[in-house]
């Protein structure tokens, strides 16, 4: 029942949070798809924009793993 838990959660506007991604560069899209259990979001990039906590949690997870993602690619092209 965990989809039935998000769809009220999106549906419920006092759970949710103000988000701004930075503006898309030329060969990037112009929104961010965001997915909680197979349950997709469409943020659009450049404008604040309100979006259900459970989503900010995925752009949060996905910051934290670029930066490691980036420290270990740094890490390897030190090493090489």
């Amino acid at each position: 029942m965990a989809s039935k838990k998000i769809t009220e959660e999106i549906e419920n506007k006092d759970d949710r949070v103000t988000v701004f991604l930075a503006p898309a560069a030329e060969d990037e899209d112009n929104f961010v798809l965001l997915s909680v259990n197979g349950i997709m979001l469409k943020v659009q990039r450049g404008v604040p924009v309100q979006i259900p906590k459970a989503y900010k949690e995925v752009l949060d997870n996905a910051k934290i793993a670029n930066k490691v993602l980036a420290d270990k690619m740094a890490k390897a092209a030190k090493n090489a």
